[in-house]
């Protein structure tokens, strides 16, 4: 992990380094649930903070205003369009309609964020679960066209040729298991770059994570401090909640620092990527002062987040997950078969 200043008097943040060279920051400004009239101001205040990484996606249904948060930066002169990595993802909606309907998602995407940002560092395929092109939302069963390694090859072609095109820079994943990953692997002809899935310490990811890095493929955390601010719809009773856990409160105690702050700091210290969202200017600075956290964690602490992990405990019903199944897989399939946790690689490819 390379240290760098986001900013002058702003925390060092440390960059991930994707399989082109290109550098990825370590922490970014996370924009789902960010609503209208928020994350205009949200992404401008995160830019001024220091961020240097904005995260968002064509389904967040506020692309409009985060471009012109960037937009508002870049006219500020707080910095240029190549100091920002800017990420976003196709929905599978559009993938369910193939690799025109991608291109018609990036072309709205694009049009959305405006000119001052003109192109993307990185695209992600929201979930590999495809529903038909055009569906309503939520969609029915019969709408959900779920998970088919041939079709989801397809879409990816279809990413490829906008990296040809130099319409996106880096391409990659999200919500896909290991198995999934060395799926794509087999035919595609550019590597996808980054992963993003839930993770935090009652999720921790390890064997993803491991996987990834063996691939060359960065992981992105999202929902890294439990998604306090989902709505109710997605919550449960036996949800995990690893903000409030008395380890991760006495940690915080010990080094003067929030809770949030601890979660943030373990997730870089594994030098996996975090997207804390926040249209909050006093926690979007919180966040990021996150980064000087990261050298202060000891392996002890290391070791006591993660005996938070819940992902391999059987007793456990949902094994540490937020998002328990996905919304978009068909009734019929089971969590085993949606996140695939259990996998392990064949002996040649581990």
């Amino acid at each position: 992990l390379q240290s760098a200043m986001a900013a002058e008097g702003a925390a060092p943040f440390g960059y991930a380094t994707l399989h082109t060279g290109a550098k990825m920051p370590l922490i970014g400004l996370g924009t789902w649930q960010s609503g209208p009239g928020e994350v205009e101001a949200a992404v401008f205040d995160a830019i001024e903070a220091g961020y240097r990484h904005i995260d968002g996606a064509a389904a967040y249904q506020n692309e409009k205003e985060v471009g012109a948060g960037i937009k508002r930066a870049i006219d500020a002169g707080l910095v240029t369009r190549s100091d920002l990595f800017v990420t976003s993802k196709v929905w599978p909606g559009p993938c369910g309609g193939g690799v025109d309907a991608v291109r018609d998602a990036l072309t709205q995407t694009l049009s959305d964020l405006g000119d001052a940002v003109g192109y993307l560092d990185l695209y992600l395929i929201h979930w590999p679960f495809f529903l038909k092109h055009g569906c309503a939302m939520p969609p029915s069963e019969d709408d959900k066209l779920g998970y088919d390694a041939a079709a989801y090859a397809a879409v990816w072609a279809g990413l490829e040729s906008e990296v040809a095109a130099g319409r996106v820079r880096h391409i990659g994943c999200s919500n896909v298991s290991n198995r999934k990953l060395a799926t794509l692997l087999t035919t595609a002809t550019v590597p996808p770059a980054v992963n993003q899935v839930e993770s935090h310490p009652c999720l921790a990811q390890t064997k993803l994570i491991d996987f990834h890095a063996k691939k060359g493929v960065v992981v992105t955390a999202y929902s890294p401090l439990g998604s306090p601010g989902r709505p109710a719809r997605l919550r449960g009773d036996d949800d995990p909640h690893p903000m409030g856990d008395e380890r991760i409160v006495a940690i915080a105690e010990e080094l003067g620092v929030s809770p949030a702050q601890v979660l943030i700091a373990w997730q870089m210290r594994r030098g996996v990527v975090v997207i804390p969202k926040s249209v909050t200017k006093s926690r979007i600075i919180e966040n990021l002062a996150s980064c000087a956290v990261v050298d202060r964690l000891t392996d002890a602490h290391m070791a006591t987040i993660a005996e938070l992990d819940q992902q391999f405990d059987e007793s456990v019903e949902h094994r540490g997950r937020l998002v328990k199944r996905s919304l978009w897989p068909r009734a019929t399939t089971s969590t085993a078969e949606v996140w695939e946790d259990d996998w392990e690689p064949p002996a040649d490819d581990a």
